[in-house]
């Protein structure tokens, strides 16, 4: 599902218009982002969490040349799912 189908089932299941279900969908995702780049999780109760992980700095090896290079520190975002959302992901139903 990409952002445009997301907004258009949120207008129907809200009762919203599509510029109003888009509007508030884009404020969602921009103030998820700005959480996260400040380096706080966003705990969503009964979906999950996004936290941002950091990888530490590593060696790696250039495909090209085999050549070892010093690849930097990096920061990604990473999603754990609320116990619900995994029970039901495997066909179970929530007992909590």
């Amino acid at each position: 599902m990409n952002r445009e189908q997301l907004s258009m089932v949120l207008s129907r299941r809200c009762n919203l218009t599509k510029a109003r279900a888009r509007e508030i969908l884009d404020s969602l995702t921009e103030i998820v982002g700005e959480e996260l780049v400040q380096g706080k999780d966003v705990l969503m109760v009964g979906f999950g969490r996004f936290t941002v992980r950091e990888r530490a700095a590593r060696k790696g090896r250039n495909p090209k040349t085999g050549a070892t290079i010093a690849l930097p520190t990096t920061k990604s975002v990473g999603f754990v799912p609320s116990k619900g959302l995994r029970f039901e992901l495997q066909g179970k139903r929530n007992r909590s």
